[in-house]
């Protein structure tokens, strides 16, 4: 009896190879798409870190009077030390007569003088210890974290070159230094002489800069910095730079064709480019030039370029609203979204009296914003769940739909948050700390604890006083989550009740042969 063979079937391992072979090949390609895709979004983070940081240094600004100095020891602190200097004599110059109109020339003005200034000598200034180092981010109110990129490089910040010399820092409003000028005149001096001859010389009450403040039109200054379309800056980005933020981000494939070099050295050049991964480039730069500081600080720069008003100006301070959108000062309503939201409202009136009586008034605050804010309602929807706005007087200033994968809300940072759960099932967006999300089980009524994104902003805005001279603030939140709120703080509302300038009348002249002109002059 003929027995039947049993055959075996398989792979030789020539054939067994071959196949992991393939699969390695598959395999290292899904891992290289994954580095790339995550060292991407981590260049994104930057991105979004970098315009918080200029946001933060234009608000202090604005709070301060002066730029901040870089930091030297990356501790977080402005690096500054006092040296003394010594202020040459100015000599006279006799003014210039009005040279009154003719029949053959207009008017032309005259020329104020100057009086003769002593030299004085020892005048203690506060200069930068270097023009380059990393962001003071406890002075302009940041953590660590939030001047930092994922590789753990702190951002530098390079500033215009002449605030170590302490005889810039005087020659104000005219040197780019003056915006990093934190002495005012008390400070400066020692003596009510001293005060007297720097009064004499205009120096240098806060803010020490103004409009005339160099870069100006025609004049970018020596010392200032510029932005390179590439490393032999053949192409300009922007000139005259007061300031500059890079972020190096991965450091570990320096490009130097493409100008990453460039912008861990100490010059005044930077080379700003677009994210490529061959030939890798990644470091992003952002300018912040001297109409954006003068802007910021506006206020101050009217008072010094124009004659001051007659009376101060009328200030008040808001109430600070913290954690609207929680249901602490608002009500339950269905009118957003398809969701039930949580309503918080609080309007805040301020009256300036009579004379301001649709008058512009100037309102400041800064937002911090926290929570999921689901947009739209859900994902078949196209309605908005979670808003808030700011509005004066039936006027919206500003309408709030955050979302963080939208690239127009720059995202701050994780903050941590707890809750309590309203359902017993699964959360489909519960936050992680790196800002990644997943699906977790939560049971109703117990406290849970986890992570938020953050917005931080910093708001100018012009509004009308009614026919009262009534200022009426309306700030709304409504979202959908407890965690899903808004910090409104530093309000304030101020009015520069200054008349308008007198217009100059022209001359009028009696023409011959026509009596009704006789007797003028």
């Amino acid at each position: 009896m003929l027995e039947k063979q049993s055959r075996q079937f398989g792979f030789s391992l020539i054939e067994l190879s071959v196949i992991l072979l393939i699969v390695g090949v598959i395999g290292s390609g899904s891992v290289l798409l994954f580095s790339e895709q995550k060292t991407h979004a981590s260049w994104q983070e930057s991105d979004a870190k970098l315009k918080v940081v200029k946001s933060a240094l234009l608000s202090f600004v604005y709070e301060h009077k002066y730029m901040p100095c870089p930091d030297t020891l990356e501790s977080g602190s402005e690096s500054r030390s006092v040296v003394r200097v010594d202020l040459p004599a100015v000599v006279a110059v006799s003014a210039t007569l009005v040279e009154e109109e003719t029949d053959e020339s207009p008017a032309i003005p005259g020329v104020e003088g100057r009086t003769a200034v002593d030299a004085i000598s020892g005048v203690s200034v506060s200069v930068c210890d270097n023009h380059r180092g990393t962001v003071p981010y406890e002075a302009i109110g940041l953590s660590r974290a939030q001047v930092s990129d994922k590789w753990g490089n702190l951002f530098i910040y390079a500033v215009d070159q002449g605030v170590t010399q302490g005889a810039k820092m005087l020659d104000c409003p005219k040197e780019t230094a003056c915006f990093f000028n934190q002495d005012a005149l008390s400070t400066a001096v020692s003596t009510d002489a001293e005060k007297e001859n720097l009064q004499a010389r205009k120096l240098p009450f806060l803010p020490a800069f103004n409009l005339k403040t160099e870069p100006v039109m025609g004049l970018l200054g020596a010392s200032n910095l510029t932005l390179c379309a590439n490393a032999s800056c053949a192409s300009i980005v922007a000139d005259g730079q007061v300031a500059v933020l890079v972020s190096l981000n991965d450091d570990s494939q320096l490009a130097s064709g493409l100008g990453e070099a460039e912008n861990k050295d100490s010059d005044t050049l930077f080379v700003k480019g677009g994210y490529t991964q061959s030939p890798f480039y990644d470091d992003l730069v952002l300018g912040i030039s001297a109409n954006e500081i003068k802007t910021r600080d506006e206020t101050a720069v009217i008072e010094i370029v124009v004659a001051p008003p007659v009376a101060p100006p009328t200030s008040f301070l808001g109430n600070d609203l913290q954690g609207m959108g929680d249901n602490s000062v608002g009500t339950i309503g269905t009118n957003i979204g398809t969701d039930d939201a949580i309503e918080d409202r609080v309007t805040q009136t301020f009256d300036f009296g009579a004379d301001a009586a649709n008058k512009e008034i100037v309102l400041t605050l800064e937002t911090h914003a926290r929570g999921g804010w689901n947009q739209p309602a859900n994902r078949r929807s196209s309605t908005w769940s979670d808003r808030a706005s700011i509005t004066s007087n039936e006027e919206v200033l500003r309408d709030f739909r955050y979302d963080r994968l939208d690239d127009n809300w720059l995202v701050s940072e994780m903050e941590q948050v707890t809750f309590i759960s309203a359902i017993d099932g699964w959360y489909s967006d519960f936050y992680n700390e790196d800002g990644t999300w997943d699906d977790r089980y939560f049971e109703i009524g117990e406290e849970y604890t986890s992570w938020a994104p953050t917005w931080d902003e910093t708001h100018e805005y012009v509004v009308l006083a009614d026919e009262n001279g009534q200022v009426s603030v309306d700030f709304a939140v409504q979202t959908t989550a407890t965690v899903e709120t808004i910090d409104f703080t530093n309000i304030e509302l101020l009015f520069y009740n200054t008349p308008p300038p007198i217009p100059t009348m022209p001359s009028v002249k009696p023409i011959d042969d026509i009596i009704e002109t006789e007797g003028l002059l």
